[in-house]
């Protein structure tokens, strides 16, 4: 049904459908350039929170694990949102509000303003309608000065004839025309979007505006429907996956039988890389990626995105000059870590810290607040705060002395990060930012500081006089061993605990197992003996133990 409406009006329109379907084309194009198998999928259903709250996932964290109070799954169950995702793009497209989408970096804002542009490009209406798109590499153009017809027609779409008709029908008929800023951080006074948000121009328009929670406050009043994005919920997850992952039913159930995994994967941006990982071909690594890869991979990611039109060749380069920038953050991390918080203390306001940062605002007065950050998962700051101990190997011994304690067992998860930092697999991808020499010379004894801290009980007590928290550590230091892939390495660890494996009425989630079998199969013409009693392992991580039936005894 071709709309009705003079000729340069629908001539017009069809530009505005042609540079939306570019637009599109576009994020598709950059989504398969790690993904091929993308499809033409470009929405996967995210969390759309209308409740007149802050978005209360980040709120709960806030508040209830600030300071480590709670037991680490129930802190990363706490990130996985729990509500349903009752609300689509298609019902914030079509109602009759002006909307605003907030949250996180990466949780999917412009996901859902995309959507919201394909479904317009469907539309089979009669009326005439309009649509512009402005995200943040146009943003920063609409300045107090730029008219209406400069932003519309010169910063988007140029009428090829009878401009003047087509901007007085916008005019007259803003009930027609949609806007989409999509990542706006500053609204100045009097420049064209504050015009256009406080209803002076196009009063009728509807407008559709993404932020971040800390930018709510520069926002001008406006009734408009309070949007939160809180990313994938488990349900949405597993689908969204299950659809890349068509192929790698393995790597599926390890991603959603472990909850680190899976708790960060809730951000979209997130588990687009870790999918990416999974699926990437190489010969070299024939068992799956360990956690380390993927967080590293995460991290290049991220910091592509710090700068527009960063080609992949020059990336190492990029980290190279915000070295500086970067060992800063990790520094704030390893800091908050000690603390026991996820609060990060004197964070500067620059683009590598607001690509990884959430921040969080406290008001401590009524005329004065304090602005605190944190990153958008707890793993993400064990994963810098390891990064800062690779830079400073000064601070290695003391943090695997304080590993032993009750209060530093929380550094734990840090020092498995750390393992797998200084696994040769790992350094072309990191020594952009420490030296392939620096690493080297920080792992230097590492292995015989990780056993010598954590295998000493271990061996000089015997079955009845093992500590309590024996098995705990034994799978703590598999993990940190399939996180070095390391032949070596494993071949002392198994000298060490004789070749054998009890893990008695205790419960192995996929990624434990996958660690375990991985140190099995490095065994070579030795036999394992592996005593699973009552364990809870499901019938997929058995399948995957007995994959190295050959060495177990």
């Amino acid at each position: 049904m071709e709309p009705t409406g003079s000729k340069p009006c629908e001539l017009y329109q069809n530009h505005l459908k042609r540079k939306a379907q570019d637009i599109l084309k576009n994020h598709l194009k950059q989504s398969k350039s790690l993904i091929p198998e993308y499809g033409e999928v470009l929405y996967a259903p995210l969390v759309l929170d209308t409740d007149d709250q802050r978005c209360p996932v980040m709120t709960k964290i806030k508040q209830k694990s600030k300071k480590y109070k709670v037991p680490r799954t129930k802190k990363l169950k706490a990130y996985i949102p729990s509500k349903n995702t009752e609300k689509s793009p298609e019902d914030l497209l079509t109602n009759g509000q002006d909307i605003l989408l907030v949250g996180k970096p990466g949780i999917g804002k412009t996901t859902v303003s995309l959507e919201m542009i394909n479904l317009w490009t469907k539309m089979q209406t009669r009326r005439l309608n309009y649509l512009f798109y402005f995200d943040e590499t146009t943003l920063p153009k609409l300045s107090k000065t730029i008219s209406l017809e400069k932003m519309l027609f010169n910063s988007y779409v140029e009428p090829h004839s009878d401009r003047e008709d087509i901007l007085q029908d916008i005019k007259e008929n803003s009930e027609d025309v949609i806007i989409i800023f999509d990542g706006v951080k500053d609204v100045p006074f009097n420049s064209i979007l504050y015009k256009i948000l406080s209803k002076e121009l196009l009063p009728e328009a509807k407008v559709v505006l993404t932020c971040r929670p800390e930018h709510e406050e520069v926002l001008p009043e406006w009734s408009a429907c309070r949007v939160c994005v809180q990313g994938f919920n488990e349900e949405s997850l597993q689908n969204y996956l299950s659809y890349i992952l068509q192929d790698k039913p393995d790597e599926l159930r390890l991603i959603m039988g472990n909850l680190e995994l899976q708790s960060l994967c809730h951000v979209p941006i997130h588990a687009y890389m870790v999918a990416a990982c999974m699926l990437f071909p190489s010969a070299k690594v024939p068992n799956l990626c360990t956690a380390t890869n993927i967080y590293l991979h995460i991290f290049r990611h991220l910091l592509m995105k710090c700068k527009q039109h960063l080609r992949l060749t020059r990336l190492n380069h990029f980290i190279q000059r915000s070295k500086e920038k970067i060992l800063h953050l990790c520094k704030l991390s390893f800091s908050a870590m000690k603390q026991r918080t996820i609060l990060l203390e004197d964070c500067e306001d620059h683009n590598i810290e607001r690509n990884f940062l959430n921040q969080l605002t406290f008001r401590d007065s009524p005329t004065s607040s304090e602005t605190r950050c944190s990153f958008l998962h707890n793993t993400m700051q064990e994963f810098f705060a390891a990064l800062w101990l690779v830079a400073n190997p000064g601070e290695i011994d003391r943090v695997l002395s304080d590993c032993k304690k009750e209060q530093g067992k929380h550094m734990r998860h840090v020092i498995s990060f750390l393992s797998g930092l200084f696994s040769e697999k790992n350094v072309s991808l990191l020594k952009c930012l420490i030296t392939a020499e620096d690493i080297k010379k920080a792992s230097n004894g590492f292995l015989e500081k990780l056993f010598g801290t954590f295998l000493q009980p271990l061996t000089d007590h015997g079955q009845e006089d093992t500590p309590d928290d024996s098995q705990e550590v034994l799978i703590f230091l598999c993990q940190c061993l399939f996180e070095m892939q390391s032949h070596q390495a494993c071949s002392v660890f198994l000298n060490k605990i004789r070749c054998r494996f009890e893990f008695e009425d205790g419960c192995l989630d996929p990624y434990q197992c996958c660690a375990i079998s991985y140190i099995i199969k490095q065994s070579g013409d030795r036999k394992v003996v592996l005593d699973l009693i009552n364990c809870d392992i499901s019938e997929e991580m058995i399948k995957l133990i007995c994959g190295c039936h050959q060495h177990i005894r």
